[in-house]
């Protein structure tokens, strides 16, 4: 279990966190199409179960990056135990070793305010440019969110992302049932 940074009733308080896992000695797991695939359909499961907001997601050949809100009563620890142990299993089934996919600990940050999600949010998306894999965040095809379904792309003016949200608080928002019709692209 993770040693926590915070006492552990602050992972149980509401908030919106920034959560970076990484795989075990940084392994490039998913640099296979078939591993990304599948670890981007599993946490599905851990976001119904905890009643989460997925609003960010990026997986990276070695780390995966969420943006997730949890309801009070559930905890942050919980929710990413939930999302290891379930990629773990059918990473292992898939890639034919029985070898742990994801480092012990997990960084995670606490957001204070809803104002900080939507930079957050771009923090996450433009990973891929700044690792230079893709030269922008839309080319990169294992990024996403699961519960801001109106993500538009802009030109280049800096920033490729503008977001267009209704409603504050994530209730507004249609919620997808499966996150690969929420890749980005562009239209």
């Amino acid at each position: 279990m993770k040693r926590i940074r915070l006492a552990p009733e602050a992972y149980r308080l509401g908030h919106a966190f920034s959560v970076t896992i990484t795989t075990a000695n940084r392994a490039g797991l998913f640099a296979r199409a078939d591993a990304a695939d599948l670890c981007l359909e599993l946490p599905q499961a851990s976001v119904a179960k905890h009643n989460a907001a997925l609003f960010a997601y990026c997986l990276m050949p070695d780390h995966l990056h969420m943006l997730v809100a949890l309801p009070e009563a559930e905890s942050l620890v919980a929710f990413v135990k939930h999302v290891k142990q379930t990629t773990s299993y059918h990473l292992q089934r898939l890639l034919g070793h029985d070898t742990n996919a994801w480092q012990a600990s997990f960084y995670d940050h606490a957001l204070r305010g809803e104002e900080a999600l939507p930079d957050v949010e771009e923090y996450i998306f433009s990973n891929p440019v700044r690792a230079g894999l893709v030269a922008q965040a839309s080319d990169y095809p294992y990024s996403g969110s699961r519960d801001w379904t109106n993500v538009l792309l802009s030109g280049p003016k800096g920033s490729d992302l503008q977001r267009t949200l209704s409603g504050s608080e994530g209730s507004d928002l249609q919620r997808s049932t499966k996150g690969s019709d929420l890749r980005r692209s562009m239209p």
